[in-house]
């Protein structure tokens, strides 16, 4: 009995780490789905509707939801801070620098733009398919990754 809970013990560790990593993925899915719902649907930001939603990579553990009407005046709404150990590793292609990027879902149609940014302000767009982020735990092997498509899906690989 009990060799067989220290393999259960043992066992449950890996298993914890991957639910870690899977919900995390979760999490910025939704983020970034809800970016993409709120700009369709005409979701007021502030006082006016039609904005545009975004989702901001801040660093590799933040991300801020947020929108605007007008680009001068951007407004922050939802901020997800990943904990546990779990950070962006990677992304693909690689045209910002970590930390710089922008996934915008434009008023009415949802139109995805990819952009970097520096400081509050966008440089220009990129023209990509798709965007992947790569999740990591730190220091760990297993990876999860999140697919954002021009065409509008956003899905955990």
């Amino acid at each position: 009995m009990g060799i067989l809970a220290i393999v259960s013990f043992v066992k449950l560790g890996p298993l914890r780490e991957d639910q870690n990593l899977k919900s995390a993925a979760n999490e910025l899915q939704s983020l970034i789905r809800t970016a993409q719902t709120n700009a369709t649907i005409r979701v007021k930001c502030g006082n006016d509707f039609g904005a545009t939603w975004l989702v901001e990579f801040a660093s590799n553990t933040t991300f801020h939801l947020k929108c605007y009407t007008d680009p001068t005046t951007i407004t922050s709404v939802k901020t997800l801070i990943f904990d546990n150990q779990i950070v962006v590793s990677s992304y693909s292609p690689t045209y910002c620098s970590p930390g710089s990027y922008r996934v915008k879902f434009a008023p009415l149609y949802g139109t995805v733009i990819f952009s970097c940014f520096t400081g509050t302000s966008d440089t220009e767009s990129v023209t990509t398919s798709s965007l992947q982020v790569f999740l990591s735990r730190s220091g760990g092997s297993d990876t999860k990754s999140i697919v954002i498509s021009k065409g509008g899906t956003v899905e955990i690989r």
